[in-house]
């Protein structure tokens, strides 16, 4: 969408793509200062994952290794939108970006959001960290 507000033409689009990709940095929880905490239920029902029972988290308390900051690191996120004959279709309408978000999700396509949620899940980062990366609920 972005490349259409630019001015570039649709058709240019979309017989040059094959896929758009973004990526965000996040900052990983230090693990010298590394804290364990467990997640009320069901806490992280708006973010797509909805347990009935506590979710294990982390976060960083600070240290002299990572300044105090509690992080210390940092890991990729992406989010990619391989480009097919129905994508195609779509960007030929100028979409917004919230149809482009909506065709997404018919693909299945996982987000920036569900990305980092493994992230948050595995205990690389925390959850704070997350979302204030991503900054939104739905991922968009």
């Amino acid at each position: 969408t972005r490349m259409l507000e630019m001015g570039v033409e649709p058709y240019l689009l979309s017989s040059a793509l094959i896929g758009v990709l973004a990526q965000r940095l996040i900052r990983n929880v230090c693990p010298h200062c590394q804290s364990i905490y467990q997640s009320a239920p069901h806490s992280l029902a708006p973010w797509g994952v909805d347990s009935p029972k506590p979710i294990r988290l982390v976060r960083g308390r600070g240290c002299e290794r990572c300044f105090d900051s509690g992080f210390r690191g940092r890991v990729a996120i992406h989010e990619l939108l391989d480009i097919n004959d129905t994508t195609r279709e779509l960007m030929l309408t100028r979409p917004s970006h919230r149809e482009v978000n909506a065709h997404r999700l018919t693909r299945q396509l996982p987000s920036l959001m569900d990305a980092g949620m493994q992230r948050v899940l595995s205990g690389d980062t925390s959850l704070d960290e997350l979302l204030r990366v991503v900054n939104t609920l739905d991922g968009d």
